[in-house]
């Protein structure tokens, strides 16, 4: 068993936007829309050699009128001990002759389904420090605090818009969410192999509070109950057909963590049945050959019947009913030369 704990870790990816695409490309690992681009250009950059930025197009140089863009990406961490803040590094450089904002680059704060949850900040050609044309970087740190959001998928936004002046830039570098992220792991799992009977597992999963957890499996055999959309430490139960077969099989289970990611794999193993399908207790009567079908509870059997060994006929299909046995009857003459009868398991 592996008990599971949190940890601190940076929820940001590529923050730095040192992903190594081609200048004026959309930023890697963001949700980006519209006029945001990252460029590369050390001399500019906070740190590294790239960055993102609003407010000139494509190419590095021409200004945008009337445009609008963003990027975004989300996050989930579960508590605000330590303190969790958004830190971020900003240079607004500006022709704008007016102080009043035209262009603007908004900082908000989105539900994980995109509703508005908050807008942090809302930067403006007014916050500028230097024209366009400015070749010392002017970079200011902002920071905010995200104790509002804890346990709960969230969306961090950059979204801006301009208007029709001169320009303004905003260049954005090294975004930063230290947070507690979630870990997970499975407790109560089996040891060995399940015997070949339909069967109910009682399993749990180990989290922190606030942690979104899914429980599914591949497998059709094994069916799932109380493990869809839970948060924080909890259980689930995995219902497990019979396994009509002498072979035993191996089935998945597997656990999903913040953003529906992998973050945990468990198997069962169930043997197979050693009377698959037994037919015992051949008898006539009332006119009928008669018989028992041994097997375990909930298997599908099809009875056949043959004269010769070689062509099978069937006659009936059969699910084994609590207590491991049913009753079959053959309607056909019971008087002919020979009668043989069998039970072979029915297609899953």
């Amino acid at each position: 068993m592996l008990v599971a704990h949190a940890a601190s870790a940076q929820l940001i990816s590529n923050g730095g936007f040192e992903d190594g695409l081609a200048p004026g490309s959309r930023p890697a690992q963001w949700n980006a829309s519209g006029d945001f681009f990252h460029w590369t250009n050390p001399a500019k950059a906070h740190m590294g050699s790239q960055y993102a930025y609003f407010g000139i197009a494509a190419d590095g140089t021409t200004p945008l009128t009337n445009g609008s863009g963003s990027i975004e990406q989300s996050i989930t961490f579960i508590a605000d001990t330590p303190p969790v803040t958004l830190s971020f590094w900003l240079w607004v450089a500006s022709d704008e002759p007016s102080t009043s904002p035209r262009d603007h680059l908004y900082v908000e704060v989105l539900s994980d389904s995109g509703v508005l949850l908050a807008t942090l900040a809302n930067y403006s050609n007014a916050d500028k420090t230097g024209p366009l044309a400015s070749l010392s970087p002017a970079y200011q740190q902002k920071s905010f605090s995200l104790a509002p959001f804890a346990s709960q998928p969230i969306r961090i936004r950059f979204r801006g818009s301009t208007g029709s002046g001169a320009g303004t830039i905003f260049r954005l570098d090294d975004v930063n969410v230290q947070g507690q992220t979630c870990a997970y792991s499975f407790l109560s799992v089996p040891p060995g192999a399940l015997g070949p009977d339909r069967t109910n597992l009682y399993w749990a999963v180990m989290t922190d509070g606030g942690c979104p957890w899914t429980v599914t499996s591949p497998e059709s055999w094994i069916r799932v109950t109380s493990g869809d959309g839970r948060l924080g430490p909890g259980s689930f139960v995995l219902n497990i057909n019979a396994n009509t077969t002498t072979n035993s099989r191996t089935g998945t289970v597997l656990l999903l963590g913040q953003g529906n990611v992998t973050v945990a794999t468990a198997h069962v193993v169930q043997t197979g049945s050693s009377n698959s399908g037994l037919l015992t207790g051949i008898r006539v009567s009332n006119g009928l050959a008669q018989f028992t079908l041994n097997g375990p509870q909930g298997g599908s059997y099809i009875v056949q019947a043959s004269q010769n060994l070689l062509t099978w006929t069937p006659i009936s299909t059969n699910t084994v009913p609590p207590g491991g046995f049913a009753p079959v009857a053959d309607p056909a003459d019971p008087l002919r030369l020979a009668r043989f009868y069998r039970a072979v398991p029915s297609a899953p």
